[in-house]
């Protein structure tokens, strides 16, 4: 399992090519391996994220997704399946929520007209409103811990022992709290592998693989028979499309994740 986050608005990876290529994605990348299957780790630590614009409802949106690899003979075929989501609201009266946050997960991924929603409320209100029409599903006692910071205050965590569970469905928060054991995800591992080669191979092929999701189908080749050069190739300005929806391009506050 590796993850993807972004912030939202402007959430561009959701809206598709060319408008995921304004915002790119952030990836995990460094899977610890001595972690179990059923709660990985990923010790890539803080992210820094300069320039972003104050909005209200700003947020960021974690998604994450498996990637399976079948092994034939000494070649491997990479897939990537959905998995979970979650997403934490940044703000509150101008101030970054710093913290550290236990979030619970959702099932499948987020869809455009979704995030779109949360530009427009408050995160809790538009959690619950989705949850009671269904279209947020809570995957029971899943959850992912981040840690979240005003650029200028990411020291003020480390002494920060207690997880802000405020996300977490108050009626089932003993369940968000037990841990189920399972095997370390180095059993996973297969022969002729380590685990930094392939580690470096799947947060490789993650990015791979999510690239391919956005990237336009290809047009078919012409043959230009009035053309010296016989063949004739599309080609794509994707500076000519409209940017997302978002607000300002500047601004001076820089935030962490983690």
């Amino acid at each position: 399992t590796h993850g993807s986050f972004c912030f939202s608005p402007p959430s561009a990876y959701y809206f598709g090519y060319p408008t995921a290529k304004y915002d790119q994605l952030t990836l995990t990348e460094r899977l610890d391996f001595d972690s179990e299957q059923k709660s990985p780790v990923w010790n890539d630590g803080f992210r820094y994220f300069r320039h972003r614009s104050f909005n209200p409802y700003l947020t960021v949106v974690f998604h994450l997704q498996e990637i399976s690899v079948a092994v034939t003979g000494d070649s491997y075929k990479y897939g990537l399946h959905e998995q979970a989501w979650t997403i934490v609201q940044i703000f509150t009266d101008k101030y970054a929520n710093t913290g550290v946050y236990q979030l619970p997960l959702f099932a499948g991924a987020p869809t455009a007209p979704l995030l779109q929603e949360f530009t427009k409320a408050p995160c809790h209100e538009v959690i619950s409103n989705n949850v009671e029409s269904k279209l947020m599903q809570y995957i029971p006692g899943a959850s992912v811990f981040i840690r979240l910071a005003d650029g200028r205050r990411s020291e003020e965590l480390e002494a920060m022992t207690e997880a802000n569970t405020n996300y977490i469905p108050a009626s089932n928060l003993s369940q968000y709290m037990k841990k189920i054991p399972s095997p370390p995800l180095r059993d996973q591992i297969p022969p002729g592998k380590t685990s930094s080669s392939l580690g470096e191979s799947l947060a490789s092929r993650f990015r791979s693989l999510l690239a391919d999701l956005i990237e336009p189908t290809p047009e078919p080749v012409i043959l230009d028979t009035a053309s010296s050069a016989g063949y004739q190739t599309p080609s794509t300005d994707v500076l000519s499309a409209p940017p997302p929806p978002s607000g300002d391009e500047d601004d001076d506050d820089d935030y962490y994740t983690s």
